[in-house]
């Protein structure tokens, strides 16, 4: 009787195998080491990771799942892909995507590095309505990075990645052509305070949601997110810090919210309402040094909305060239709402601000403000940089206290120069006299300008030890090296066309230039 039923499990796993190929998971438990020689792993049920074991996935394994099947992690999974072979998550036809959840706070921390999830979606009832590519819940000790994240969907929240109490590192990653049908196509946070820093986050029905939470979301490039906002922010208080928020339908929506919001570029996004900031119920947000630009509103407010008591503190900001065609170019606000204006560049100043309910004459605190061309170096290109002659340079708030102004600008610069910071986004640092450089260094020239192929970058004494390094136009360093002579040669032939930032750097002391690309 054993040796038939020994011979009968023997001939079902032989079939099994010979049916579905020896890199077949079947529903149940997972653990262990996915190598590259057996790739692609093909999963034929749900699966789990269990609390205590792991998981380990190589580079370049491909994982595909064959039904609308779930991988639930409880224990360790440690999916370290490379630039070059990335791990792939994938489906015929859709899956449930990865759920992370009911882990206990001893478990080891889990990675997904260079990693690619698609086709995920979150179709069902409840929780399973939520998280298409990552449903992320209570758990913290998670790492996503240099991913992409796309083609995903949530019949509720968070088409890319949800998050539910917990703050995990989502970093460098590309978030994008993901859509729920209720909130944060790209990012869903409840109660959450996840660090989200350089990611691309784009073509997304909503680029971040957050409600009742704390996220830090830094230096990402955040644009083309439907006709929804690129960030909005429900009864939460986070801080937005040196992105680039562009071509959505609203740049940040605050509901009941206080965010901080500090160096960012907010350009070119269109809606009915405040399409660079649209504040409203008791929504008093710390706006400082960032450049509202080009911005357009079909109703009221094109670069601020403020209404139902909210009053926002706006020092340091660059407002410019926004429309609203109902009124209100740089600001619309209601009766019960008061924002204070400190060291601003208004287009129009005060005088143009509308009060929609019944226009009159600005009451609101406006000191040390100016109305004059900020000299934007080449907007065209979305270079929103300051020209060395532009009035806003030195001329933003001489007590910087409480303002919370990061140590850097987008272009990786020192954010405040000679003492004084800038009005806007982009701080303007020319730096001479410095211990480590000849008594004439004092200029920075690159040439030929613009270039195809090799561009020389020369500076007008002798040079000691420094660091150079070079920065897109979205705030990325594309590279950093250590020079030591006066003039340096470098080949740009592989890189995209566009503008471009140098900086050459000793401690603090800085000398900056950019050049284009063709």
């Amino acid at each position: 009787m054993i040796t038939k039923l020994v011979f009968t499990l023997f001939i079902n796993l032989w079939l099994f195998q010979c049916l579905f190929g020896s890199d077949s998971i079947p529903a149940g438990n997972v653990s262990g080491h996915w190598v590259l020689a057996n790739s692609p792993y093909k999963i034929y049920g749900n699966i789990l990771l269990p609390f205590n074991s792991s998981l380990e996935i190589d580079s370049g394994v491909v994982v595909i799942f064959q039904g609308h099947f779930d991988f639930q992690v409880r224990g360790r999974i440690t999916a370290l892909g490379t630039s070059t072979q990335n791990i792939i998550f994938t489906a015929n036809g859709s899956w449930w995507g990865i759920r992370i959840a009911g882990i206990s706070p001893s478990q080891d921390s889990s990675y997904f590095i260079n990693c690619k999830v698609e086709k995920g979606n979150a179709g069902g009832t409840n929780e399973y309505a939520n998280g298409g590519a990552f449903y992320i819940s209570y758990y913290s000790k998670l790492r996503i990075a240099s991913c992409i994240i796309t083609n995903n969907t949530a019949h509720n929240n968070g088409g890319g990645i949800y998050f539910n109490h917990s703050s995990p590192v989502i970093s460098g990653n590309i978030i994008s052509n993901n859509v729920a049908n209720n909130e944060g196509g790209g990012i869903y946070c409840s109660y959450s305070a996840p660090k989200i820093t350089d990611n691309t986050i784009s073509y997304n029905g909503q680029g971040i949601y957050c409600k009742n939470s704390a996220p830090l979301i830094a230096g990402n490039i955040i644009k083309n997110n439907g006709l929804s906002s690129g960030i909005d922010c429900e009864s939460c208080s986070p801080s937005i810090i040196n992105n680039i928020i562009s071509y959505n339908g609203m740049g940040i929506y605050a509901n009941l919210s206080a965010p901080f919001v500090t160096g960012n570029v907010i350009h070119h996004n269109t809606a009915p309402y405040g399409a660079g900031i649209r504040c409203v119920f008791n929504s008093s947000p710390l706006i400082t040094n960032n450049t509202f630009a080009y911005n357009t509103a079909t109703t009221y407010g094109g670069a601020l909305y403020c209404s139902q008591s909210s009053s926002p503190v706006v020092k340091n900001n660059i407002l410019w060239g926004n429309i609203a065609t109902g009124g209100g170019n740089q600001l619309a606000l209601d009766q019960t709402s008061h924002p204070s204006f400190y060291n601003c560049d208004v287009q129009g100043g005060s005088a143009m601000f509308y009060y929609f309910e019944a226009p009159g004459t600005f009451t609101g605190t406006y000191i040390n403000n100016i109305n004059v061309d900020p000299l934007f170096s080449n907007p065209s290109n979305y270079d929103y940089s300051l020209q060395s002659t532009s009035q806003c340079i030195d001329a933003g708030t001489l007590d910087t206290t409480g303002l919370g102004l990061p140590e850097t600008d987008l272009t990786g610069g020192p954010r405040i120069c000679n003492s004084h910071v800038d009005i806007g986004a982009y701080e303007n640092c020319t730096i001479t006299g410095n211990k480590d450089f000849s008594s004439d260094f004092s200029s920075l020239k690159i040439y030929p300008d613009p270039s195809s192929n090799i561009i020389t970058i020369e500076t007008s004494g002798q040079q000691v030890k420094c660091h150079l390094s070079m920065i897109n136009l979205n705030g990325k360093n594309i590279f950093i090296r250590e020079i030591t002579e006066n003039k340096t040669t470098l080949d740009i032939s592989n890189l995209t066309g566009g503008v471009y930032f140098v900086r050459i750097a000793v401690e603090k002391r800085v000398l900056t230039g950019k050049f284009i690309k063709h």
